[in-house]
């Protein structure tokens, strides 16, 4: 990914907010949440990247009830009832047609929550657009809602029955298709593990590579960052490994061919128009597939191409599923996590604090990972 508007957010998320996020941290007590801070980057990341730096959100530089107000809301989206809506949809409709509605009120409370947010980011960038257009002057690159006014046009186009707001929706619905859950984890398993993190370290001193400030960034380099990052083994490999330890998408469900019956998965015989479904989380830890399924082990990703058989290792990282479905951010999810990753290891140590096993979901607003931040020597 080569492009200049992205490099820039990258840059003023990383060392305009983040850094300094905690470099106030290390000075204070040293602890903070490692989902807390990965939601509130990956939320500012994410928007900056669709609607422009300065009509995105803030929450890195925000009290940290900001991104608790978010995450509460975005989890009720989740809630247990929504199953009626994608496994009974006929029913559900039904039941909508005469007043009851499977739904319960937080998930609507929380839908409309987030719809005013993400409508009140696009309603800015339009803005923005507009005073560009009659004034003629331009705007920062960083600023420019590129991602935002290309999709909003082919939203225009693919679907013109649908109103203004209903489009608006449907162009932030990327929104919620981020990396919050495994950059957390990642900041929790290097946190667990120092000389994973002296390793990424040594890697970019091996290098020339020197990530502590905007100024390095700028004038060190010969090549692109996102080049020079991505050729660091080690990096790519911590990466893999958290993508594979934590995947970000939810089941992806499928209905077999109406015509014949089909063999999925070794599974033979099953019957036209079966809905299945693949788990990441099962593919990912299946014992035959892989050593020690349950332990972070990034180094398994610097001898998997050692192998003859291609069936024993290639092939099963599947975090972005494959195909024409597979996800598109898979790029993005790549180049935000080298440069988040490398930045702070550049200039921080994270230690894992003793934590809590609650019954909860991973990623839940019950889930915590606390990090103790402390600047590097």
């Amino acid at each position: 990914m080569q492009s200049q508007h992205l490099r820039d957010i990258t840059r003023s998320i990383t060392y305009d907010r983040l850094l300094p996020k905690l470099n106030s941290v290390a000075q204070g007590n040293g602890r903070i949440d490692g989902l807390d801070l990965s939601y509130c980057i990956c939320v500012d990341y994410l928007s900056s990247f669709i609607f422009g730096y300065s009509n995105g959100t803030n929450y890195l530089s925000q009290p940290k009830s900001a991104i608790d107000v978010w995450r509460f809301h975005y989890e009720n989206l989740m809630c247990q009832e929504s199953f009626f809506v994608q496994e009974t949809p006929s029913l559900y409709k039904l039941l909508r047609y005469i007043s009851i509605d499977l739904l319960p009120r937080k998930y609507t409370e929380s839908a409309d929550f987030l719809g005013r947010w993400m409508s009140d980011m696009a309603s800015k960038a339009d803005r923005a657009t507009d005073r560009k257009r009659s004034t003629g002057l331009p705007l920062a690159l960083e600023d420019e809602p590129v991602v935002y006014d290309m999709a909003k046009e082919a939203v225009r186009k693919d679907s013109p029955h649908l109103s203004e707001g209903d489009q608006r929706k449907q162009v932030a619905s990327e929104m919620f298709d981020h990396i919050c859950l495994v950059l957390g984890y990642a900041f929790w398993y290097l946190a667990q593990h120092p000389d994973a993190q002296q390793r990424i370290q040594t890697e970019l001193n091996s290098q020339g590579i020197d990530m502590r400030s905007r100024e390095t960034v700028t004038n060190s380099s010969k090549r692109p960052r996102a080049v020079e990052l991505d050729s660091l083994p080690y990096l790519r490999a911590v990466i893999d490994e958290c993508l594979r330890m934590r995947p970000t998408s939810t089941p992806l469900p499928r209905i077999t061919p109406s015509n014949r019956k089909v063999s999925v998965a070794g599974i033979d015989g099953i019957p036209p128009g079966t809905r299945i479904n693949t788990f990441q989380w099962f593919v990912h830890r299946d014992p035959q597939k892989w050593d020690n399924a349950h332990d972070w082990n990034p180094d398994r990703w610097l001898t998997r191409g050692n192998t003859d058989n291609k069936n024993e290792r290639e092939d099963v990282l599947w975090a972005f599923a494959s195909g024409p479905r597979m996800c598109l951010g898979n790029n993005w999810t790549y180049y935000a996590m080298q440069h988040i990753l490398a930045t702070i290891c550049s200039s921080f140590n994270f230690t894992a604090l003793p934590r809590e096993e609650n019954q909860c979901w991973p990623g839940s607003p019950e889930d915590e990972l606390p990090i103790r931040v402390c600047l590097r020597n």
